[in-house]
């Protein structure tokens, strides 16, 4: 494959008895929206936690722009996070107790980003279409608001690479709609995105979708 800023080679996973994947082989193309669909206990959030460091693979390797990312030690992994990955999960995972611009803020702060916070977030927030609600407490925003507000904050750091986790599980068809464009839309911008869901329609906007059975592929719809 062409492009390809991910090369997942033979990747297998256990917990316990249970093989989780199973000798997975994956390709990923730059600038491209992949979904991964199938049932629950097919490997799809497994995959993406390896992807994004959270969880590590007992066999195989998995080169994302260059680099053997099953290899790394502590601080490559934070670094790797810090660099290429940002993170979209179903739970949102906000600070309650903060508004909507310090929940935005806190990436910049783990990196101690050096350029202008307002401005960044000020433009981040417009991009999301929640410019109106840069001093709102999250705990007053709609579900479809407080998803957008993570949407935010994974991309304030200018990732390569978006990792999204059932994103749309908590809303509404019309919030999951806004959503999912939203998140195809950062292709546009030059970002590949990853999205595990359950829902065939939202994968549907998607340039590919690969769908997962007992760790395995067992469908490839390839880019279309």
């Amino acid at each position: 494959m062409n492009n390809c800023i991910i090369r997942i080679k033979d990747i297998s996973k256990r917990f316990g008895k249970q093989q989780v994947l199973d000798k997975l082989t994956l390709d990923i193309e730059k600038n491209t929206m992949t979904s991964i669909t199938g049932a629950s206990g097919s490997g799809k959030t497994t995959l993406l936690n390896i992807l994004g460091t959270l969880e590590k693979a007992d066999e195989g390797q998995i080169m994302v722009d260059g680099s053997d990312i099953t290899g790394f030690d502590k601080k490559a992994v934070c670094e790797y996070r810090n660099r290429m990955i940002g993170f979209v999960f179903q739970a949102f995972y906000l600070e309650p107790a903060f508004d909507v611009y310090r929940n935005i803020e806190v990436p910049l702060l783990i990196r101690n980003d050096k350029e202008d916070h307002k401005r960044r977030i000020e433009e981040m927030l417009s991009a999301v279409g929640l410019e109106s609600k840069i001093h709102a407490k999250v705990h007053n925003l709609s579900g479809g608001e407080q998803q957008r507000v993570c949407i935010a904050r994974a991309l304030i750091s200018k990732p390569k690479i978006l990792l999204c986790d059932e994103p749309c599980g908590n809303l509404d068809s019309v919030n999951s709609s806004n959503i999912v464009k939203l998140l195809r839309k950062q292709t546009e911008n030059g970002t590949t995105v990853i999205m595990v869901t359950h829902s065939h329609e939202d994968a549907e906007c998607s340039d590919r979708i690969v769908t997962l059975c007992d760790g395995r592929i067992v469908d490839d719809e390839g880019m279309r």
